[in-house]
């Protein structure tokens, strides 16, 4: 099951919530779990969940969007934060704090449902158009990088579908290769950015991409299966704690 929580924070203009602020929302949300999920959180190699803030223009506010990617998080993760968070939040480490204006569920589905919507759907889309709301990386030749690489962000999607998918396994080398190579970078808008995580420097970007898609048909909608996911999982790495944040516009 994939599910979505959007909670909407009062926009104090004294408070400007800074992308590196991911890794302490992270924190915060954990206080609100309870202690065996946590402890269960820790133990895993790839996170059901993805979170992060960012700022929506259209409603002049910061949202908190956290997403889940089974059935079991939703319940110990999104259930458990409409229940116990009340009507603000504080960031202990800064010691900012923010009133919620709502919290709302939202975009539940199972993954049939979404593989349904997207193989049903006549109008594929060629150009994937993304937007990357908050600093998104991955490590190559063990450093962060500061470009897309399409094998890299397809690698971060493609992983935790097949880990979290429960009935619907994408797990074909071959053909995820023909998708690598039937897909590529034809515009973008980026900047270089870094992400302070702690007492490390991640080297990340974040702005807008698109993204072509050729080859058949089948390869291409796989590929719109693949980036509608992404809006669930994030891209790239850390996404748990609070990069990766993207939305297809």
């Amino acid at each position: 099951m994939l599910a979505t929580l959007q909670i909407e924070l009062d926009n104090k203009e004294e408070q400007r919530i800074k992308y590196s602020y991911g890794s302490l929302f992270q924190g915060l949300m954990m206080e609100y779990l309870d202690t065996n999920y946590v402890e269960y959180l820790h133990n895993q190699s790839l996170n059901p969940y993805s979170q992060y803030v960012y700022f929506d223009k259209e409603k002049n506010h910061y949202i908190w969007q956290i997403s889940t990617l089974t059935k079991d998080a939703k319940i110990h993760i999104l259930d458990k934060l409409v229940e116990n968070i009340g009507s603000s939040i504080r960031l202990v480490h800064n010691g900012l704090s923010f009133d919620i204006l709502s919290k709302n569920i939202v975009n539940i589905q199972s993954y049939k449902e979404l593989v349904d919507k997207i193989f049903l759907n006549e109008n594929k889309k060629n150009i994937i158009k993304l937007n990357l709301l908050t600093p998104t990386t991955y490590k190559s030749n063990d450093e962060y990088q500061i470009f897309p690489s399409i094998k890299a962000l397809y690698c971060s999607i493609y992983n935790k579908w097949n880990a979290f998918s429960d009935k619907i396994s994408l797990a074909d080398e071959e053909v995820f290769e023909h998708i690598i190579t039937h897909s590529s970078i034809i515009k973008y808008n980026l900047k270089s950015i870094r992400y302070d995580l702690e007492k490390v420097h991640l080297n990340s970007f974040m702005g807008n991409i698109d993204i072509l898609l050729k080859g058949p048909k089948e390869l291409i909608t796989i590929s719109n299966l693949l980036f509608e996911y992404s809006q669930y999982c994030g891209l790239g790495a850390k996404t748990s704690m609070g990069m990766g944040g993207t939305k297809i516009v």
